[in-house]
C-alpha cells in the first residue's frame, strides 16, 4: 500500500502527447477525455484510484497537485512586439525539460507503474515566453480571475 494520503488528488502528465516537438508538457484533461498543456479548466484532477490506473510508466504518470504547482511557469504568449496567447485556454505550464520530468518521475506515485518512463524532452529554440509582469498562478488564482472577469 502506498504511503500517500487518500486525500491526495493527482494530475496525469502524458508521455504519449507530449513529444520533443512541444514545448509545454501535456496532462490528461477532465473525466478521462482529452490532454492539454494548459494546467486550468480544462485538466484534469484524479483521486488515487484513477491515479493508480493510469499510472503505468510507458504512457503516463501520476503526480501529486501539489508537486505540479511548484513546476509551473506563467501563461506563455508568442510574438513580442505584439503578444499573443499561445494557446487557447488560459493558464500556467510545465516545461517540457529533463529537469522538470525528473523531478514528476521522482514525486509520481509507484503504484500501478509497470515500466520506466522515458518521456521525450524539448529539442529546438523555446518561441514561447511570458510576460514580463505575468506570475506563476495557481490553478484556483486563475479560475478566480475567469469567474470575476464573466461576472462583469
Amino acid at each position: 500500500m502506498s504511503n500517500t494520503p487518500q486525500m491526495t488528488k493527482f494530475y496525469i502528465a502524458s508521455l504519449t502527447h507530449t513529444g520533443r516537438e512541444h514545448e509545454h508538457i501535456g496532462w490528461w484533461g477532465k473525466d478521462w477525455r482529452g490532454y492539454t498543456p494548459v494546467v486550468g479548466d480544462y485538466v484534469g484532477e484524479y483521486e488515487l484510484a484513477d491515479a493508480i490506473k493510469l499510472n503505468d510508466g510507458a504512457r503516463s504518470i501520476a503526480v501529486p497537485i501539489e508537486f505540479v504547482r511548484t513546476l509551473l511557469t506563467p501563461e506563455p504568449y508568442f510574438r513580442r512586439e505584439s503578444p499573443a496567447r499561445w494557446y487557447d485556454q488560459r493558464g500556467p505550464v510545465v516545461l517540457n525539460s529533463r529537469t522538470n520530468w525528473n523531478a514528476l518521475i521522482a514525486a509520481s506515485l509507484a503504484e500501478g507503474r509497470q515500466h520506466r518512463p522515458k518521456p521525450e524532452t524539448f529539442r529546438g529554440a523555446r518561441k514561447a515566453f511570458a510576460l514580463a509582469e505575468a506570475t506563476t498562478q495557481s490553478v484556483h488564482e486563475v479560475e478566480k480571475e475567469m469567474s470575476d472577469a464573466q461576472r462583469n
